[in-house]
């Protein structure tokens, strides 16, 4: 009589904290066990306590501090170390942390170095950005997309190919467990002699922490091709006072005479 087979061994216990850094400070903020680089001073306390309270009531919470009191620090511990706990549930809280430029979004990722959490990253980008191909690479706008897409669709693009080959080596993952922002994520993909921007993409998919300009997060275009998955996810707008002019970008549109003479021929 054959006998059943034992059920596989679960997965061990994920890593969610770098055994090769040691927190200065480790306390307690809204019932939310935190690790700090340093002992914090009372107002950063302060601060990732209503961090944390918004996050776990599920609520807005506008936050100001004065310049070098380390916001994005404290904003980086507070999710993370609410969130990363619960990486394993079905509809795990993805971090989306997003600012006005990739410049300061590099400054994100300098502060998450500091810290002992280490989260999946992804980058959201653009091709205009992260596009290595010697001919696409060149070229801006509607007329990149549609020729990144016309290669892939080919096969051709021998980037997005090498790309797809170390993925299914398992030769490309977590980038050595190091955050990396997106000048490195290019200069790490031309390294590999993968595309960027696929491997960015690809990365969203099990991504706990993604750092994303803030157009992908206020224009409804660009939100719904990112490729972030938005359900249950901690949204973060660093530097907010940015936030309105971005806002009307995203809702403007421009008229030029050529689409007005265009129009008054077709009266």
């Amino acid at each position: 009589k054959r006998q059943a087979s034992p059920p596989p061994a679960p997965p061990p216990p994920r890593q969610i904290e770098n055994p090769n850094k040691i927190a200065k400070w480790t306390g307690t903020c809204e019932n939310t066990r935190i690790q700090f680089p340093f002992e914090p001073y009372e107002c950063q306390l302060d601060f990732m306590s209503k961090t944390l309270e918004a996050v776990a009531t599920k609520q807005t919470a506008l936050l100001e501090s004065p310049t070098g009191t380390g916001k994005t620090l404290c904003l980086l511990t507070a999710t993370l170390a609410y969130s990363l706990p619960r990486s394993s549930e079905l509809e795990k809280p993805t971090v989306v942390y997003a600012s006005r430029t990739h410049a300061q979004l590099s400054q994100a990722v300098k502060a998450l170095r500091s810290t002992v959490y280490q989260p999946k990253v992804a980058v959201v980008g653009s091709r205009e950005h992260l596009c290595g191909h010697p001919r696409v690479s060149k070229l801006r706008g509607t007329a990149q997309n549609r020729a990144c897409s016309a290669l892939c669709a080919r096969r051709a693009c021998h980037l997005r190919n090498e790309l797809d080959r170390q993925q299914k080596a398992s030769r490309n993952a977590d980038q050595n467990g190091q955050a990396l922002d997106i000048e490195e994520l290019v200069s790490d993909a031309s390294r590999r002699g993968t595309c960027a921007y696929y491997g960015a993409r690809h990365s969203l998919k099990e991504a706990d922490l993604i750092f994303a300009p803030y157009n992908y997060v206020l224009d409804e275009r660009h939100r719904n091709t990112s490729g972030v998955n938005w359900r249950g996810s901690i949204v973060v707008l660093d530097e907010a006072h940015n936030v309105a002019s971005v806002a009307e970008d995203a809702a403007s549109f421009s008229i030029t005479s050529v689409d007005l003479a265009g129009a008054l021929q077709e009266l």
